[in-house]
C-alpha cells in the first residue's frame, strides 16, 4: 500500500490577514494617540505678518511655556482656559511665581482691536513677564512675486 501524499495548496489570501490586523492596531493606536494638544477654547486666526519667522521644528527642544489667546470679541484664554480679562494677570504672575522666566505666548486674533492687544500686553507685563512672543501667520506666498 502506498500512501498518497496531499499536497496542499498554497492559499493566497493567507497572508493578508496579519497585514489586516496590524493595520486595525495602527489605526486604534492613531485615534488613541491623535489628540495631544489641547483643543483651544474659542478659535484665534493671528493676523498675517511679512516678517513672520518659521516654527521650531516637532524635534525641537521647548521650555514650559504659557499662552494667552485673545479672541476678536475680547474674550481671553490662558492655557487653553477661558478667563475673565480682568482676572488674567493674576493668573500670570501665579504662574510667574513658580517660574519667574516662564515664556509667554499671545496669540491675538487678527479682527481683534489693536487697543485690546496692548492692553493685554500691559496686564502681561504687570503681572511680571520678561519674555513676550506674539505670534502671527506668515502672508501667503504670491505665485512669482518676491
Amino acid at each position: 500500500m502506498l500512501f498518497k501524499r496531499r499536497v496542499r495548496k498554497a492559499d493566497p489570501e493567507a497572508g493578508i490577514l496579519p497585514l489586516i490586523n496590524v493595520v486595525f492596531l495602527l489605526l486604534i493606536f492613531f485615534m488613541l494617540a491623535g489628540r495631544l494638544t489641547q483643543a483651544a477654547p474659542f478659535n484665534v486666526e493671528p493676523p498675517v505678518s511679512a516678517e513672520a519667522g518659521a516654527a521650531p521644528g516637532p524635534g525641537a527642544e521647548r521650555p514650559r511655556e504659557a499662552t494667552v489667546l485673545l479672541a476678536a470679541d475680547g474674550r481671553v484664554a490662558l492655557n487653553g482656559r477661558p478667563l475673565d480679562p480682568a482676572a488674567l494677570q493674576e493668573a500670570v504672575a501665579e504662574q510667574l511665581a513658580q517660574q519667574p522666566d516662564l515664556p509667554v505666548n499671545l496669540k491675538a486674533d487678527g479682527d481683534a482691536e489693536a487697543s485690546a492687544v496692548v492692553e493685554v500686553m500691559e496686564q502681561l507685563r504687570d503681572a511680571g513677564v520678561r519674555r513676550l512672543q506674539l505670534f502671527a501667520q506668515a502672508r501667503p506666498a504670491q505665485g512669482g512675486q518676491e
